[in-house]
């Protein structure tokens, strides 16, 4: 094939660009006369060999600018070569072959297909959804619909994620936040596979593992998966795992990212260097999710993801003394930088084991039961795993409907993994990093069995959505700041207006005055929470004439017609107490 080597012009990003018949790259390499290696589709002898020009050179950077006389084949594949006839792939490649099976081994070194599209004119539209709006969907793209269970054609990959793309909006959920989906290395050095995703990666790349053999085009199929879910007015997030400090770099993959495929959200685990990624231009509109965030950051795309709720809320339920000045906190927490809230991560237990194991069984691990967090704030409230007993299952189930209740009706950013809106298992599981198998993937053939899950998850969700109070981006100062006789947030004991964090309570109220954030429902709402095994009569706030208590719900009963319950509350009139049954939330309107 006949070239002519152009002028190079070095205002490409690092890697391999075409523009019909010009091919530009920018390669980083520290060593002597590197040279680019074009391969047809499945052939192992590479057709062309062109070496970088020396007077581009910069460093160790090296630019090297084609013009080609005839257009390349389609598939045409490449990596680079140096002095020594080492071989080598290109970091910056934005997908690779070779890589078509997940836990397969693979030949190296990789090549990267040389994509001739345009990749912006394939890509979507922003949504641009405030943060604090959102309603977070965890989930792992191959282990949501690898299951045979999970009745789609194309499992465990993203065009999947569109296969599910009804029954997630169904859920009432506005965001997805995906675990890792770029190149990772899944097949670990002790030969274990990695189904997380916190490994090695080749960050420019979306895992052609996770796409469908036919036709396989990674970047193409990925690109239809955030559009449909756009078009769906859902946002797709992303996380990101980087092994290494390169801040360089690290912008580079996440405006890539952006750009390219037009990422709501990225969540950034790993070693990376937060202060530089937030105060990129590039990101400026991007929502940033880490583990830590320092409050001098004045931005409002900003989301700290940690344990710190959940183990709280966990150690609440679960009936802990001495913890009720922190469950107070973490419900009101509501800064300018948002709080994830949720009661379990895709890291640990789901959320049923929670209430169905006190200690991990990681058995089939491998690593003798050693692996994995040793202390979850975890009760199997009677019986280990699995069990008949009535009894169990009844505060099982009720503590799970708490749990949803702490995490979606509390004012900040709520996140539930999938499977978890019906209760999935990974019998006991906490570190199931390497189950590629039934022990992590998503279990639908229990969907039908545990629909009243479910729909208590769903209206949850149309509550919250609602009630404003919870998704407001405001703080609240607990300060009758606007002279209506009420505060924005008060909260309680079992005597109206005095808060009692004494060691042994384990109960208390918090009352929202629905005139500070919604003219459309100002309702002022009042949830009890008893997590003691004891009943509590609470007094209840003076509400003045005309006006009486609702019901929307009380964790220890069981509503058939939830959606009815929604459009007519159970009044219950001017009552001055209410009796809170043992280990239950209660949901009371004022109107």
């Amino acid at each position: 094939m006949k070239y002519k080597v152009l002028k190079a012009r070095d205002i490409y990003r690092m890697g391999l660009f075409c523009e019909g018949r010009v091919m530009n790259v920018k390669l980083e390499a520290d060593t002597e006369d590197p040279a680019l290696l074009l391969y047809k589709r499945n052939e192992k002898e590479h057709f062309l060999k062109i070496s970088f020009p020396k007077e581009d050179r910069a460093g160790n950077i090296w630019i090297l600018s084609l013009e080609f006389e005839e257009d390349l084949e389609e598939g045409v594949e490449y990596n680079f070569t140096d002095s020594k006839g080492n071989i080598f792939e290109d970091p910056y490649g934005k997908v690779f072959s070779g890589r078509d099976s997940f836990g397969k081994e693979y030949e190296n070194p990789l090549r990267s297909a040389i994509r001739q599209k345009d990749l912006c004119k394939e890509s979507g539209f922003f949504l641009n959804r405030k943060l604090n709006e959102s309603i977070v969907y965890r989930l792992n793209v191959r282990a949501f619909t690898k299951s045979a269970s999970s009745k789609v054609v194309h499992k465990g990959t993203f065009f999947a994620l569109e296969e599910k793309l009804d029954y997630i909006k169904s859920l009432g959920v506005n965001t997805v936040l995906l675990m890792p989906a770029q190149e990772f290395l899944e097949l670990r050095k002790d030969k274990r596979l990695d189904i997380w995703g916190y490994e090695t990666a080749r960050h420019f790349a979306p895992k052609a593992s996770y796409c469908t053999k036919k036709n396989r085009d990674p970047v193409s199929e990925y690109k239809s998966m955030v559009n449909a879910y756009h078009k769906a007015d859902i946002e797709v997030w992303q996380e990101f795992y980087f092994d290494k400090k390169d801040t360089a770099y690290t912008l580079e993959v996440l405006r890539y990212w952006v750009r390219e495929y037009r990422l709501d959200g990225i969540y950034l685990s790993g070693s990376f260097d937060i202060e530089s990624i937030i105060n990129d231009a590039g990101l400026s509109k991007t929502k940033i999710l880490a583990s830590y965030i320092d409050e001098g950051f004045k931005r409002e795309n900003l989301l700290v993801y940690n344990d710190n709720f959940q183990n709280t809320m966990r150690r609440f339920l679960k009936g802990d003394e001495g913890i009720l000045n922190e469950v107070f906190a973490g419900i009101r927490s509501n800064p300018k930088i948002k709080r994830l809230k949720y009661l379990a991560d895709m890291q640990g237990f789901s959320l049923m084991d929670v209430f169905s194991y006190d200690m991990k069984h990681n058995e089939q691990n491998g690593e003798d039961n050693k692996d994995g967090i040793v202390y979850n704030y975890s009760w199997n409230c009677g019986a280990e795993g699995k069990t008949a007993k009535k009894k169990v299952l009844s505060l099982r189930e009720k503590l799970y409907k708490n749990a949803l209740v702490l995490s979606l009706l509390s004012p900040s950013v709520p996140m539930i993994c999938s499977g978890d809106e019906f209760g999935n298992t990974r019998k006991g599981n906490n570190n199931a990093f390497c189950r590629d198998d039934d022990t992590f993937y998503v279990d639908w053939k229990i969907l039908k069995k545990n629909e009243s899950r479910l729909n208590w998850f769903k209206y949850l969700v149309s509550l919250r959505k609602k009630y404003k109070i919870f998704s407001s981006d405001k703080e609240f100062t607990m300060l009758d700041t606007i002279s209506c006789g009420m505060p924005d947030m008060s909260v309680h004991g079992v005597q109206a207006w005095k808060a009692e964090f004494d060691v042994h309570n384990r109960q208390l109220g918090i009352y929202y005055s629905g005139k500070y954030f919604d003219k459309e429902n100002s309702e002022d709402i009042y949830i009890l929470y008893n997590m003691h095994w004891e009943e509590h009569k609470f007094s209840l706030p003076h509400i003045g004439k005309g006006l009486s208590w609702y019901m929307l719900f009380d964790t220890d009963s069981d509503y058939e017609e939830l959606e009815s319950l929604y459009e007519a509350p159970e009044k219950l009139g001017e009552i001055k107490s209410l009796v809170i049954k043992p280990r239950s939330i209660v949901f009371l309107i004022v109107k």
